[in-house]
């Protein structure tokens, strides 16, 4: 293990002092280096290597090496039967309750009530037969016109012709009768022979300027245009009354009469140099300096470098201190 003693350090200005950025600790005393640290990583490289050939192997190794027996997993809670023997139980007329298999005839019930939500034609009447003698999924064709009751979903007091279906089925567990078929009632909608503006509904209406008719005013795009004219004459009229020299601006004469200029504008800058504008509390320019090196340093980091206290310096500048070892 070779180490150092060296007092290197990075410092930055604060505008009062110099803080340390490396070392952090001001430690005297680092450790540099050490000439084992490549013979070490290879050693635990290797390791690692065997490390991961062992997991590898482990993963892979299908013939149970931490010997599981079946006790452990609980398989001897589990009665070993023949797929044939299973067949047998599953379908036979009588099986132990215990064994938790459904008999054939809890099979057939559950069929039969599936079966029972489907919708079975029950033949027509004449009447609406009462739900407490119907079952659900029954539909029947009723063969006189009819008016509904509080009994169907569709609420009372609608009119059907002879003819239609209804079937019986549940909303909220409560049985209904519900009209399959049928005349829908269109009383609400307008009839295609209505009109709009003299124009029938059988199409899409496109109205135009002769279907739109002001009275009562006398109302043209030209006198809406001529005051417009007039707004526009009375805004050039007034324009030099809100422009004025105590705003520090007016407008030319002669062949700059349209032109806004400030009223103590300064000389037009040819120069290449590097300006620097000055300005006035109105905004107006007022005059204009070469830009220095002090002007420029205010924004760049310097680095400094050796064992003297460095001069001049601003907050954010670097202090490179300190020698490197012999």
């Amino acid at each position: 293990m070779a180490s150092y003693n060296i007092d290197y350090q990075i410092r930055r200005y604060n505008g009062t002092d110099w803080d340390n950025l490396f070392p952090y600790t001001k430690a005297a005393n680092v450790i540099y280096g050490n000439s084992d640290v490549g013979t070490e990583l290879g050693n635990l490289n290797t390791g690692l290597g065997s490390v991961n050939t062992a997991l590898t192997n482990h993963k892979n190794d299908k013939d149970n090496p931490h010997d599981v027996t079946k006790a452990q997993v609980g398989l001897g809670n589990v009665d070993n039967k023949s797929a044939s023997t299973l067949k047998t139980e599953f379908t036979g007329e009588v099986v132990s309750g215990n064994e938790g298999f459904p008999t054939g005839d809890a099979v057939k019930r559950a069929i039969d009530t599936a079966v029972s939500a489907v919708y079975k034609p029950k033949g027509s009447s004449a009447t609406i037969p009462a739900l407490s003698g119907v079952d659900e999924g029954w539909v029947y064709d009723i063969s006189v016109a009819f008016t509904t009751t509080a009994d169907f979903i569709e609420g009372s007091g609608k009119s059907y012709p002879a003819g239609t279906n209804i079937v019986c089925i549940k909303v909220s567990n409560v049985k209904k009768w519900d009209v399959l078929t049928g005349v829908t009632d269109l009383s609400g909608y307008v009839p295609t022979s209505r009109k709009v503006n003299n124009k029938t509904l059988t199409a899409d209406i496109t109205l135009d300027a002769s279907d739109i008719k002001l009275s009562g005013a006398d109302v043209t795009i030209q006198t809406t245009l001529e005051d417009y004219d007039g707004a526009i004459a009375d805004l050039e009229d007034s324009k030099q009354d809100n422009i004025t020299p105590e705003r520090g601006l007016s407008f030319g004469t002669g062949a700059n009469a349209n032109k806004l200029g400030h009223s103590n504008s300064i000389a037009a800058l040819t120069t290449n140099s590097f300006k620097k504008i000055a300005y006035d509390a109105y905004g107006h320019i007022t005059g204009s300096a070469d830009v220095t090196q002090s002007d420029i340093d205010q924004f760049i980091v310097k680095v400094f470098t050796g064992s003297q206290t460095p001069t001049g310096a601003k907050a954010g500048d670097i202090w490179l201190y300190g020698n490197d070892p012999a």
